[in-house]
């Protein structure tokens, strides 16, 4: 059974390639392509990077796949394991703890942030 839960999808950087995944009105990770200088392969690297949840949930789940839908798929299945093992609360405050401090920092940017047009994906 497929996880309906929205991830979005915003475009950072159109040369290489590189997203930022939110969540529940928060960044919580990123996926970007990547290229091996040595064996020339490119690769898309991916990251839940959810802090200040890394206390509280061991390392956020990192990884590498060959194509974005790869990436993707396991940055979702990644995420979510790692949300639905941790306590009861520890996502809302988070969430809560995120959401103003971009505001505080830039409040042009989070007005900015607000209106852009992710991307959702399944």
């Amino acid at each position: 059974m497929a996880d309906d839960r929205p991830l979005l999808l915003h475009k950072t950087n159109a040369s290489p390639p590189a997203y930022r995944v939110r969540y529940d009105g928060v960044e919580i990770g990123s996926i970007s392509e990547t290229v091996n200088h040595v064996t020339k392969l490119t690769f898309w690297r991916w990251a839940v990077d959810t802090m200040p949840l890394m206390h509280d949930g061991g390392r956020p789940p990192s990884g590498q796949a060959l194509t974005l839908d790869d990436a993707k798929a396991a940055f979702r299945h990644a995420f979510f394991s790692w949300l639905d093992d941790l306590a009861p609360g520890v996502w809302e405050r988070n969430r809560d703890y995120k959401k103003p401090t971009l505001v505080k920092r830039d409040p042009d940017q989070a007005r900015r942030s607000a209106t852009v047009k992710d991307r959702p994906w399944r």
